[in-house]
């Protein structure tokens, strides 16, 4: 999904797990959002809510590099950190820039590196790719993150030392695929990744590598390598027939169902993290406004949730649940 987010963190004794709420440049109206006159007023909101920084692409963070230069600068000053989205096509999931979709490897290559070398001068800590087209062939998705993995290894891409670069498991995308994208993985093993687990229960629909039959032993080891490649995580849970549940709170049967194989998922990632040794983890909970949000029947302008509360309760749901205060397999507080 494309759209501004906002990253927080509350740590444990051994990984801190970032949680994140919607917001932007232009925070998507809500009744029950809290209201800024500024910029600083937003961030010193998130800092007190218990966030620790912002996800946004270039285009979020302003019009041209002056505004996003000072943007960015406001984020840093506020003591958070900045995870900037960037794009090699269909910028920001717009209609009117779907065209560039259907470039080529080395244009859409190109035009990522552009953007990466931004996101650098902007001092991001953490950069998610929004990479390649879903009309490509296997072979043309590996030449395209061959030529991005040699640009960043021969510091083409000005990545300051610890800033990692990792690309969205997004529909629309070469990774848009969980098969896909392990193949392209074995080839590419250096590859890293953010998973949004709903694109992939969508496209596939189901709960891919999160069931318990016995037949589906494949789809599960196509998870636990994938899950080696993970550095960043959007923390929206889907269903099979939909990228977004109204509300994270609605625990009816349904809900469960979705909550529990999306839970497991990111408990998975973190074992992963934990058992690398690594010292934090970035989570952002993605909700987002309509159309993710839908609305009540007849109407364009009500929404069943408010994306604000939902966001926030989904911040709140993802903190306990990697730091051990709920138990994810029945999601009880303990």
């Amino acid at each position: 999904m494309g759209g501004p987010r906002c990253i927080g963190s509350t740590a444990s004794s051994s990984l801190s797990s970032s949680s994140s709420s919607s917001s932007s440049s232009s925070i998507p109206s809500s009744s029950n959002q809290p209201m800024f006159n500024s910029y600083s007023e937003v961030l010193s909101y998130l800092v007190n809510a218990g966030y620790t920084g912002i996800e946004a692409s270039l285009a979020d963070l302003g019009h041209t590099h002056d505004e996003r230069l000072a943007f960015s600068r406001e984020v840093h000053d506020a003591g958070m950190k900045l995870i900037v989205g960037v794009y090699s096509s269909w910028c920001d999931y717009n209609d009117d820039a779907r065209l560039d979709l259907h470039a080529p490897p080395l244009v859409q290559a190109t035009r990522l590196r552009n953007e990466i070398i931004e996101a650098s001068d902007l001092g991001a800590t953490k950069i998610n790719a929004h990479s390649g087209s879903d009309c490509w062939t296997e072979d043309e998705s590996a030449c395209y993150f061959e030529q991005i993995e040699n640009w960043r290894c021969s510091g083409d891409l000005h990545l300051m030392p610890g800033v990692r670069l990792s690309h969205e498991t997004h529909r629309g995308r070469p990774l848009g695929s969980p098969w896909v994208t392990d193949r392209l993985l074995q080839r590419l093993p250096e590859l890293r990744l953010t998973s949004d687990y709903s694109h992939w229960v969508v496209s596939c629909e189901r709960y891919f590598g999160h069931h318990h039959h016995s037949d589906e032993c494949e789809e599960k080891e196509v998870m636990r390598r994938v899950t080696n490649s993970v550095d960043h995580i959007h923390a929206r849970v889907g269903t099979t027939q939909s990228p977004q549940i109204v509300d994270i709170r609605d625990r009816s049967i349904s809900n469960i169902t979705s909550i529990r194989a999306f839970t497991d998922h990111w408990i998975m990632i973190r074992n992963v993290m934990l058992a690398k040794g690594e010292s934090e983890m970035s989570v952002t909970p993605e909700y987002g406004p309509m159309p993710y949000t839908p609305c009540h029947p007849f109407t364009d302008d009500q929404p069943l949730s408010d994306v604000w509360d939902v966001t926030e309760a989904a911040a709140v749901h993802v903190r306990d649940l990697l730091e051990g205060r709920i138990n994810w397999r029945m999601n009880e507080t303990i």
